[in-house]
C-alpha cells in the first residue's frame, strides 16, 4: 500500500499517479481520506487504515506566501514528525 499525504493536487497528485500498486491519498481537501498534518488523530486514523506500507510520501506543506512562520513550523516541521510518529509501526 502506498500513502501520499498531500496528494490531492500538485506534486502530490503527480507522485500518486506514478506509484505502482494501490495508493491512498490523504489530504485536507479532496483525496481518499481526510488528514491534516496539524491533527494527530487524523494521521493516526490514516495509519490505522493500512496493515502494510510500500511507500509513504509527504508532499503537503505551506510556504511563506501561504502562511505565517508559526503555521509553517507547525505544518512543515512538526507535521512531518507527527506523520512519522503515526506511521512508526509500519516503517
Amino acid at each position: 500500500m502506498n500513502i501520499v499525504v498531500g496528494g490531492a493536487s500538485g506534486i502530490g497528485a503527480a507522485v500518486a499517479a506514478v506509484l505502482p500498486g494501490e495508493t491512498i491519498i490523504g489530504d485536507r481537501v479532496g483525496g481518499d481520506v481526510h488528514c491534516d498534518l496539524t491533527d494527530c488523530a487524523s494521521l493516526i486514523r490514516l495509519a490505522s487504515s493500512v496493515d502494510h506500507l510500500d511507500a509513504l510520501v509527504v508532499t503537503a506543506g505551506v510556504s511563506p506566501a501561504m502562511a505565517d512562520a508559526h503555521a509553517i513550523f507547525d505544518v512543515d516541521l512538526a507535521g512531518i514528525a507527527r506523520v512519522l510518529q503515526a506511521f512508526d509501526s509500519l516503517v
